[in-house]
């Protein structure tokens, strides 16, 4: 019988002789592919983990029929698989730190990763990943982790009342800096953006900058495969952290058919809790009677066009006069309190609650010296904003979450973890002036006018910003 996973990897590599042009050229920015795949409905029977020892099969191919490439020929016009109509381009290309050592395969390997994750979001059914990865328990438990995130993020937009089905979708692939790890895998570090556009929010652009990537990957028998991967996301990070400690904590890290079973329970948690949470937010809306007016008083205005002047500027880079957190957990809160502050909100430095970044030296006592955990914390900032009285922040914790207006900010989280901080951009109504959704901006992910509902965090709170007081 034929292997499936070299049938798989031939039709693939034909799909993309046949519509991308052949790589060639050693210049900066050197351009693999930019093409636009016909997304045929071929998904793999997601989210059912591999028999050990087997591989699983493309939907549509009987395990028992045998094929080979000369036996496949095209299906007759009636059977003809229609492609999804969703408009997807694509583009890789070799950015100026990338070495020209690269072999085909395995670029072709991280534009397989891609192909995947997008035709996910355009199919909106979460792709099976485990022939991506090498066929050791440690490669697979990556496969499960992944595929888990593909389908919190599917299923979660698939809940919400506005339609996030994609109308357009365009990504650009930077591949950047290789290593040779000392266990002999490669290490590809790639850089992605990209632009989404949805059925229920017509005109938006969606905006996703400055996204890394790193792709861990070894040749084995069957060629080259991934061990490992990792993205700086935020959905991403939502259901690795927990897979990641979970697994460690369970002893599963060598045990195939329990790394799928608790990939299935991390997303049934994170699903269930969604529903739930979707039940309470439309209550609310169906009960919301217009903004909330009894708020705390302040001595002066937020300045909110100057801080979405900041934010707008500040995404996809970073200002060169702060630090940046990225890797210590995400930039989140860092820019928000930037955005904040230039938005005429002033560093906070007396009392017992206090905001401020004047060095990278921790300091929660008073004085204009240090930095204080709710400058760049997720949580101290809410408390922060819960407990300051007197001078500086105003805010207000208590309105609806339907009351928000730009530059204020919101926050996910998800299992009882709050994880991210955003600013609010736009807020969407209909023709009748009823709210659809919010569209935000952020740092870690970069995102520009981003829908808060197309992110999979269950949880959501507004921080209101009002003022600040002498």
């Amino acid at each position: 019988m034929l292997d499936v996973s070299k049938l798989h990897m031939i039709a693939l590599s034909l799909f993309f002789l046949l519509l991308v042009p052949v790589y060639a050229g050693s210049a900066a920015a050197r351009p693999i592919e930019a093409a636009e795949p016909a997304m045929a409905q071929r998904g793999w029977s997601y989210f059912h983990p591999p028999v050990l020892g087997e591989k699983p099969v493309l939907q549509g191919v009987p395990p028992e029929q045998e094929l080979s490439p000369q036996e496949v020929s095209p299906a007759p016009e009636t059977e003809e698989v229609q492609p999804v109509s969703v408009p997807v381009r694509g583009s890789v290309s070799l950015g100026e730190n990338s070495m020209d050592t690269l072999e085909p395969e395995q670029i072709m390997l991280i534009k397989d990763y891609f192909f995947y994750y997008f035709e996910s979001l355009a199919l909106g059914e979460p792709q099976d990943l485990s022939l991506l990865f090498a066929e050791d328990s440690a490669s697979q438990a990556q496969a499960a982790m992944h595929t888990a995130t593909f389908e919190v993020l599917t299923e979660t937009r698939k809940m919400q009342p506005v339609d996030l089905c994609l109308t357009s979708c365009e990504y650009q692939i930077t591949i950047g800096e290789q290593r040779l790890r000392e266990n002999g895998d490669l290490m590809i570090y790639a850089t992605e953006e990209n632009t989404q556009e949805f059925a229920g929010l017509p005109g938006v652009e969606a905006q996703t900058l400055s996204m890394g990537h790193a792709f861990y990957m070894r040749e084995t028998e069957e060629g080259w495969k991934l061990t490992k991967h990792w993205q700086n996301e935020d959905f991403h990070l939502l259901v690795s952290d927990i897979f990641r400690w979970g697994v460690r904590d369970e002893n599963k890290e060598t045990d195939v058919e329990g790394s799928w079973e608790f990939a299935r329970d991390i997303v049934e948690r994170i699903l269930n809790e969604a529903r739930r949470n979707l039940v309470g937010r439309e209550e609310e809306l169906l009960a919301y009677r217009g903004e909330t007016e009894d708020v705390p008083s302040w001595d002066h205005d937020y300045d909110r066009q100057a801080a979405l002047e900041y934010a707008g500027q500040w995404i996809g880079e970073r200002n060169p006069d702060w630090p940046a957190y990225d890797i210590y957990g995400g930039n989140c809160n860092n820019f928000a309190s930037q955005v904040l502050l230039a938005g005429g909100i002033p560093m906070d430095t007396v009392g017992s609650a206090q905001w401020k970044w004047f060095s990278e030296t921790p300091n929660s006592g008073g004085g204009a010296w240090g930095r204080s955990a709710s400058w760049a914390g997720v949580n101290e900032f809410y408390q922060y904003a819960q407990e300051n009285e007197g001078y500086g922040l105003i805010c207000d914790l208590s309105s609806s979450y339907f009351d928000g207006q730009p530059g204020d900010l919101l926050q996910f989280g998800a299992l009882g973890d709050w994880k991210h901080t955003v600013v609010i951009a736009e807020v969407v109504r209909d023709e009748e002036g009823n709210f659809v959704d919010y569209l935000i901006h952020s740092n870690t992910a970069d995102r520009k006018y981003y829908p808060a509902s197309a992110y999979p965090y269950t949880d959501h709170r507004l921080i209101r910003i009002l003022g600040w007081s002498e």
